[in-house]
């Protein structure tokens, strides 16, 4: 294609799926920090356990898309939660295979056991907005 701009190259639909990609992104983000606050809400379960799962999903985010910035991270303190360092349980980036000793844990099969025994109980996820 010589003689083309990179402009000319893309698509008509490109800035349309650009912009849809950021949407659902967005989305997700949204849900599930709705998500957590319905959990901590609740109760039920303990912080130090909520606090392993997001060390695993924010390493498996961080390896995915990198570190984020949110302005609803300073929520995640207010619940008692803490974000976790992007160098910890990295497979991906710059930090892969790193070893880490920070004060990061992922979760155990006892923590698991006791989300399922919590899980029983439909209290254990405070109702959601209408």
């Amino acid at each position: 294609m010589t003689g083309f701009s990179t402009a000319a190259q893309r698509s008509a639909f490109d800035e349309w799926t650009d912009a849809l990609r950021e949407w659902q992104r967005e989305i997700h983000l949204v849900i599930g920090y709705q998500g957590m606050q319905r959990i901590v809400a609740a109760g039920r379960v303990p912080v130090e356990i909520h606090q392993r799962y997001i060390n695993r999903m924010l390493a498996i985010c961080y390896d995915a898309f990198g570190a984020e910035v949110s302005s609803r991270a300073g929520k995640i303190y207010d619940w008692g939660l803490y974000l976790t360092d992007p160098r910890f349980n990295r497979h991906n980036g710059p930090y892969a295979g790193q070893r880490w000793d920070g004060p990061e844990r992922l979760p155990t099969e006892e923590d698991e056991a006791t989300l399922q025994e919590i899980f029983k109980d439909p209290a254990w996820i405070a109702p959601g907005a209408a």
